[in-house]
């Protein structure tokens, strides 16, 4: 017999990072804003749950070296769908100069996608330096006189910021006993702090 032929409609599917704007001069420690766009340019939905997840890098390229910064859970997208994210990310101490902000859509590729090409945007920012606390332990005392073994002790000290810039977040104090002012010793305290210290 002759068989009769007719057009065989693919679907696939591919997911796009089409926009990305936010903040492009940063600081150490900044709370930078980013406005990213993803939509499926394909006709199928995605068939699983996926993340989407921003990176800091030296270059548009997304590879294993980015420091991520965010990671967010998408449920899923439907053939021909887009959502747009407004995300929160915290600049860290130690990067100065030029970087970018990547976008990775699926970034662990939990989909089929027929195009792993425009699955990243970058954009291209500057870091600069802010001032820096710098904090300085002094006056430490033991209010208990002779503590017996198992007996609490109070402990007294002044913790001074000599930096430039004040603290920020939250932060641990901690006490330890040692034999020796260069071992580690045992801790026997924590105390977390989430007040500003000053210069």
């Amino acid at each position: 017999y002759q068989g009769t032929s007719f057009p065989v409609q693919g679907y696939s599917l591919d997911l796009a990072v089409t926009d990305l704007t936010g903040d492009t001069e940063i600081e150490w420690n900044q709370l930078a804003e980013y406005t990213f766009t993803v939509q499926n340019n394909g006709s199928r939905p995605s068939v699983a749950a996926y993340y989407d997840r921003i990176f800091l890098s030296t270059d548009a390229t997304y590879d294993a070296n980015d420091l991520q910064m965010g990671s967010y859970r998408i449920d899923g997208i439907g053939a021909g769908g887009s959502y747009t994210n407004t995300k929160n990310v915290r600049i860290p101490y130690g990067y100065t100069g030029d970087y970018y902000i990547l976008v990775v859509t699926d970034a662990t590729g939990e989909n089929p996608d027929s195009n792993h090409d425009n699955n990243v945007m970058a954009l291209p920012v500057s870091i600069s330096t802010i001032p820096v606390p710098d904090l300085e332990v002094s006056e430490v005392t033991i209010v208990t006189e002779y503590p017996a073994c198992g007996q609490p002790i109070r402990v007294s000290y002044k913790v001074t910021n000599v930096g430039d810039g004040p603290t920020y977040g939250t932060y641990i104090d901690r006490a330890v006993y040692s034999r020796n002012t260069f071992n580690a010793g045992t801790q026997f305290a924590n105390i977390t702090r989430s007040d500003t210290l000053q210069p």
